[in-house]
């Protein structure tokens, strides 16, 4: 019931903005830190967030079927950028 309370685009917002002042301090010497801080809450807000938002938005009646389909999307997607390098 506690995520009820917060807004979608506020959740994720937060996480963009987390990972990304992460990412401006790469030249420091604590650089290892913030990235593995901000990429470990990124993921994790990618966890909760794709929990939250499929039901939300399709309802849970077919709740696999585009759970199933977004974890598709993903694995393309990251199996396309992995190529193009």
């Amino acid at each position: 019931m506690g995520f009820r309370r917060f807004r979608l685009d506020v959740v994720t917002r937060l996480g963009v903005l987390v990972f990304s002042l992460s990412l401006s301090f790469l030249g420091t010497k604590t650089s290892v830190v913030f990235v593995v801080l901000g990429m470990g809450f990124m993921q994790g807000m990618f966890s909760i967030l794709s929990a939250v938002t499929w039901p939300r938005f399709f309802g849970r009646s077919h709740l696999g079927a585009v759970s199933g389909m977004s974890t598709s999307i993903v694995v393309v997607g990251t199996a396309i950028s992995r190529r193009s390098r």
